[in-house]
């Protein structure tokens, strides 16, 4: 992707679906968290007499309290409806592949993964 794609792009974290976010799991955590620290780091450098502490304990607490009355935007009511609409299905609550494959059908599941965009490959 070109630099300038990306920074038109980076932050719109609300467009991925719910459904992704999880089934990404650590990979999108990562991304995330390395682009909160790149931003920090970033403002510390462009604005350095702003009290960055002050300013990321405020944008936590709002935060906190946007996630608990599930308003974050690309995690609210909204976007779980959206995941919901997409007809998938939810991997998040099965803990191993097992718990999987007792409670979805391989050709369900064949099909969600490839709605996914993940590679599956059929054993003959």
């Amino acid at each position: 992707m070109p630099y300038a794609e990306f920074v038109a792009s980076f932050a719109d974290l609300a467009d991925v679906p719910v459904n992704k976010k999880r089934s990404w799991g650590a990979r999108y955590k990562s991304y995330a968290e390395s682009l909160r620290e790149y931003l920090a780091s970033f403002v510390k450098r462009a604005q350095p007499l702003v009290n960055s502490a002050e300013f990321e304990d405020t944008t936590k607490e709002a935060f906190e309290e946007q996630w608990a009355a599930g308003s974050v935007p690309g995690w609210g009511a909204a976007s779980s409806q959206a995941a919901a609409d997409e007809d998938g299905i939810d991997l998040g609550p099965f803990e191993t592949a097992a718990a999987v494959a007792e409670n979805v059908s391989m050709d369900d599941l064949k099909e969600e993964l490839m709605r996914l965009g993940l590679k599956v490959s059929v054993a003959l």
